[in-house]
């Protein structure tokens, strides 16, 4: 239980604190002597209190369910030392009540209520008794008891109405959450195969333009270019089945929600790498004003296609691209600068939806945003005359400084 938390013993300790005190008060301020009904229900209620300390019974329900009990009792016997069925302040004995329907099983409140009535009913017989010599005064407590009797039936079904549309609404509530954590482990995935997609596209062109030139070799020079182009060809085999693991490991981080820590500078570093096998012809420019050495992200495989995915976004808005990589306040800031034009309906609506684009935005943006908010991170893009910003911001790895 967090330290903010209160559980409703702990509330019914506070109240019959506040009983104990209360019931000092006319001893306090009139005069009144300690003896007799008042002391043993004095007593009474200071044993309640110490009782109340004591983890028996085990059971939370049983537990509660036996201080609410002597709750109602202690209670009844307060209203009854201060006029009985006449007590103006019987409606307090609601309270109790209340508690039991909104914490414990049904049956079990039913039970206190059951009991709570039989209290008042008692109340009302002894009344009756002592009001034989005032005409009218019995039909005006049995009028007492009686609401009594109907406000406990009334809160006790709408009690149980509003619990039962509160366990409802907890049900759509996770199905809610298991739906949305589904949704994301599926985004995960198909951000991840979006961007093997875009980098499986290179070595199958290369092995396709390998066997178009075999086909085109003269006889002559036909076995040499044939040595070479299974050279090659392994090569590029090779990089796909290395990326077809890396799928593969991906897939099973999601699908466990298993996190690592990944080293910041091989992150950086296999970014660059990535980028300049998947994009030679590109110019991007790398500035780095601080060391990375020691600092880690806590994430999963899924973060690097997602950072990927920015970055070709900005190569593929045209011009050069200017990257800086610097720490600040605990995060991890990767700005990417680019000389695309971004209107600001395009940017109010970048990360928060999908939006058909031809500048290099648009589903990929939405995708990778959603990724980085999975561990923490945020993007925002902003635009001015000199071209269109992104700004990436991830939580730096406790201890990984």
């Amino acid at each position: 239980m967090r330290p903010t938390e209160r559980s409703p013993e702990q509330y019914l300790q506070w109240v019959r604190w506040l009983l104990l005190a209360v019931l000092l008060v006319p001893v306090v301020r009139r005069g009144l002597p300690l003896d007799g009904p008042w002391l043993w229900l004095w007593a009474g209620a200071l044993g309640v209190q110490l009782l109340s300390f004591m983890p028996w019974p085990h059971r939370e329900q049983h537990r509660l369910t036996l201080h609410l009990l002597l709750d109602i009792l202690l209670w009844n016997a307060v209203v009854w030392l201060t006029g009985g069925a006449s007590n103006p302040f019987s409606a307090l004995l609601l309270i109790p009540l209340a508690l039991a329907f909104l914490t414990l099983p049904p049956i079990l409140a039913a039970g206190l209520l059951v009991v709570s009535i039989l209290c008042q009913l008692a109340q009302l017989n002894a009344m009756s008794d002592m009001s034989e010599g005032h005409a009218g005064m019995s039909g005006h407590f049995e009028a007492m008891v009686v609401g009594f009797v109907i406000a406990a039936v009334l809160l006790a079904m709408t009690l149980l109405y509003l619990r039962r549309q509160l366990r409802q609404r907890e049900a759509d509530l996770q199905r809610l959450r298991e739906a949305q954590l589904r949704d994301e482990q599926l985004l995960a995935v198909g951000t991840a195969a979006a961007q093997l997609t875009h980098e499986m596209a290179t070595p199958v062109q290369s092995v396709r333009l390998l066997l178009e030139e075999l086909d085109a070799a003269p006889a002559e020079v036909a076995s040499e270019q044939a040595r070479r182009a299974r050279t090659m060809m392994s090569q590029q085999l090779e990089r796909i089945e290395g990326l077809l693991e890396d799928w593969r490991m991906i897939a099973e981080d999601v699908r466990e929600r298993r996190l690592t820590l990944l080293t910041l500078e091989e992150l950086q570093a296999s970014l660059q790498k990535t980028l300049a096998i998947t994009r030679p012809g590109d110019r991007i420019h790398w500035s780095q004003p601080q060391p990375l050495e020691g600092l880690q992200l806590r994430a999963d495989r899924t973060l690097m296609p997602a950072v990927l995915s920015l970055l070709h976004n900005a190569l593929d808005a045209g011009g050069e691209v200017r990257v800086c990589s610097r720490v600040e306040s605990g995060h991890w800031l990767l700005e990417i600068d680019n000389d695309g034009p971004l209107s600001p309906e395009l940017q109010a609506r970048l990360g928060a939806e999908f939006v058909p684009s031809e500048s290099g935005f648009g589903v990929g943006a939405r995708v990778s945003h959603a990724t980085l908010e999975r561990f923490g991170g945020r993007v925002l893009w902003s635009a001015d005359n000199a071209g269109t910003r992104t700004r990436l911001t991830l939580p730096i790895a406790e201890g990984g400084s």
